[in-house]
């Protein structure tokens, strides 16, 4: 099969103070055969010169400057002028190990797959050698296409980022990432994880994800973060017409979608009356399903349980919260 041409996607965004290290980790990867797209989304700092003058500088690197549309929309920008067979993406203000593609790249073609994975490192900006931490662990496991699904419902395995993953191009084929939407992700991957035949997770830690003080997870409440619990419904209702028998899982992430959401509302805004009724109902229907679901994790049937409490009560379990996958 040789070494085949792997477009890395990077959306940039007034992250000058980054960027250079995300773009170096990836002009520096063992695998070369790369096409870069670097889409600048209107940035307003020097994002957008340095992009230019990495594509005066390496002749493998593409540069969109546009108007700002959001994440999803650059992701589907570079999506559209794609040259490879192969897709992946890296967030501007991250970076990557030196063999991150090529490890992905590995594990897609020894095992005929049309999807890899690798596990990622969450950093702070204020934590130094960041790549000692790293386990270049050798677990591997092969899902089906139900299988991976399964797995990324029920928050085992696979995450919803669109980073630490490599894509077979095809796969996107009237696929594309929601615009306008917070947790675009999430609303995108079981999408490819149904279409592929075959997926490929490892254990290997390759890709390297900055918590920042202003993410979505640390911003205060707005109507916005109702997305979470909108996608988790389109996901339920997608799996119910299409594969019926993981609903389960999908009514498990969608249990947690609500209970998450709920903790992060102010109960006694009158703001949000409707969502806050809204989800409550939500939580009652799916609870018990939850609870005595097997495969569903020990902390997300023992959080079911404790919906039968007061719904106040959910918020008070903030530490226990943080334990589960966002």
């Amino acid at each position: 099969m040789g070494f085949p041409l792997i477009s890395v996607i990077i959306p940039v965004y007034n992250v000058d103070t980054y960027l250079e290290t995300c773009v170096d980790s990836v002009l520096g990867q063992s695998y070369k055969n790369l096409d870069v797209i670097l889409v600048d989304d209107g940035s307003t700092d020097l994002s957008s010169s340095i992009c230019d003058e990495y594509k005066k500088n390496d002749k493998r690197v593409q540069v969109i400057h546009k108007t700002n549309g959001g994440l999803s929309d650059a992701r589907n920008y570079g999506i559209d002028i794609a040259k490879g067979i192969y897709i992946t993406f890296v967030d501007s203000d991250d970076f990557v190990s030196v063999d991150y593609i090529d490890t992905l790249f590995k594990l897609i073609s020894e095992n005929n797959a049309d999807i890899s994975i690798c596990k990622n490192i969450k950093f702070s900006e204020d934590e130094e050698n960041i790549q000692l931490k790293a386990k270049n662990n050798k677990e591997i496991i092969c899902f089906n296409n139900l299988m991976a699904m399964q797995d990324l419902f029920y928050q085992k395995h696979i995450e919803n980022s669109a980073w630490g993953k490599l894509y077979k191009s095809e796969l996107f084929t009237n696929v594309r990432y929601p615009i306008g939407k917070l947790y675009e992700d999430m609303g995108t991957t079981y999408k490819l994880l149904y279409k592929a035949r075959k997926v490929i997770w490892s254990s290997a830690e390759k890709y390297y994800y900055l918590q920042r003080e202003n993410s979505i997870m640390n911003r205060k409440f707005s109507i916005r973060n109702m997305d979470r619990v909108i996608i988790s419904e389109e996901i339920l209702e997608f799996v119910k017409h299409n594969v019926p028998s993981i609903e389960n899982a999908a009514i498990s992430r969608a249990f947690i979608s609500n209970v998450q959401v709920l903790r992060e509302i102010p109960l006694t805004d009158k703001n949000y009356v409707k969502e806050i009724k809204s989800i409550k109902t939500n939580i009652q229907v799916y609870r018990k399903i939850v609870l005595m679901d097997k495969n569903a994790k020990k902390i997300n049937r023992l959080i079911a349980l404790s919906t039968y409490l007061p719904m106040d009560f959910i918020q008070s379990w903030g530490k226990i919260y943080k334990k589960i996958y966002k």
